[in-house]
């Protein structure tokens, strides 16, 4: 538009600039073309070159209009269908959020077709498949994505056995996890899903091999894994080697759930284990799993007395039902029947809801 504007402005300044200078001018000038001569005058030469300067110019960008035309309607063509997967994707994404499985996955299956990110389409595409009970199709669907990403087998295959465990299919999914996990051995991630997966099946001994597999190759590291090898050592009696790691551990990071899980493991050396805990104490006066884990150690220790001022500490800070019955036992046994009593009314009042009763009878 600038231009435009600017030769109508040099044209209204020129214009009556070059026909005064043509009133003025008598000069011509003389052509020759062989044995031909031809005069004409001087303003009329320069006007020709003008106008031929000018139509040579528009007549170059008109043929690079012509010639990049294909190109600039290929890429309207592109934007118009970049938006239209964009729309398609987010109405197929929308879809999925408020559990319209049907037009998810059709319209994010449309939207794969030209979209960039047609991978990440078909995974949500298959999830859409999974939740409305056709798996057939969801696997097809992560074998495309498989095929557009052949470096991403792992997420992929994880993916694939999350959907399959929530869709009910949890033996399916096993296999998946399993084969994997044998072809990812660190993988750490893997290895947990699977190690869930067995026990969700419930073969415990198999997720305290692998674990204990593991822990030999490379300390573990997670927490929750932690946690579980010490669970199942304890569990199979072998409350001694689930005892040491907890006391290393414990010494590195503080974390209530081993310090409940020492309190159930049997160490090899019970009086090391309760001096340990009691040195603990001395840091962590206020820690209710530590009292509970005190409370324990004592009782294995024989120090009834103890046992029971920890068990009394503990249910101060805690209501827990289940550590209230351990204590009514052991108060029981040291023939202390009214504090035993006076427990399990705690424990029945916690069951009775504040519900009206009747008026007395006069």
């Amino acid at each position: 538009m600038r231009r435009w504007i600017l030769l109508f402005i040099a044209g209204l300044i020129g214009l009556p600039l070059l026909l005064h200078a043509i009133a003025l001018d008598d000069s011509f000038a003389v052509l020759v073309f062989g044995q031909t001569t031809v005069e004409m005058p001087l303003w009329f030469v320069i006007a020709t070159m003008i106008a031929l300067s000018v139509a040579s110019y528009y007549a170059v960008r008109l043929l690079r209009a012509v010639v990049l035309a294909p190109r600039r309607v290929n890429r309207w063509l592109d934007r118009r269908n970049q938006r239209k997967v964009h729309d398609l994707t987010l109405r197929g994404y929308l879809s999925l959020l408020e559990g319209n499985w049907s037009n998810a996955s059709r319209d994010l299956q449309k939207a794969s077709d030209k979209s960039n990110n047609a991978a990440l389409n078909y995974l949500l595409a298959a999830q859409a498949r999974v939740e409305n009970s056709d798996l057939a199709s969801a696997e097809m669907l992560l074998r495309k994505a498989e095929q557009l990403l052949p470096d991403s087998r792992v997420p992929i295959g994880i993916y694939q056995a999350k959907l399959l465990q929530q869709a009910g299919v949890p033996e399916k999914a096993h296999d998946i996890l399993q084969t994997l996990a044998g072809e990812n051995p660190r993988h750490a991630y893997l290895q947990k899903l699977l190690v869930d997966s067995y026990r969700q099946r419930g073969e415990t001994e198999t997720v305290l091999q692998i674990l204990t597999q593991q822990h030999r190759q490379k300390p573990l590291q997670d927490p929750e894994m932690i946690a579980e090898l010490c669970r199942l050592q304890i569990s199979h009696n072998d409350g001694g080697t689930a005892e040491e790691l907890l006391r290393k551990q414990l010494a590195r990071q503080w974390r209530n759930e081993w310090v409940q899980l020492y309190g159930q493991a049997q160490g090899q050396d019970s009086v090391k284990q309760l001096q340990t805990a009691e040195k603990w104490l001395r840091d962590h006066p206020e820690d209710s799993a530590l009292l509970l884990a005190l409370a324990r150690i004592c009782q294995r220790n024989h120090l009834w007395a103890k046992a029971r001022d920890y068990y009394e500490n503990y249910l101060q800070k805690q209501k827990d039902e289940n550590v209230a019955r351990e204590l009514v036992q052991l108060l029981q046994a040291l023939g202390e029947q009214e504090k035993a009593q006076q427990w399990l009314q705690k424990i029945a009042a916690h069951h009775v809801d504040a519900l009206p009763l009747p008026p007395a009878l006069l």
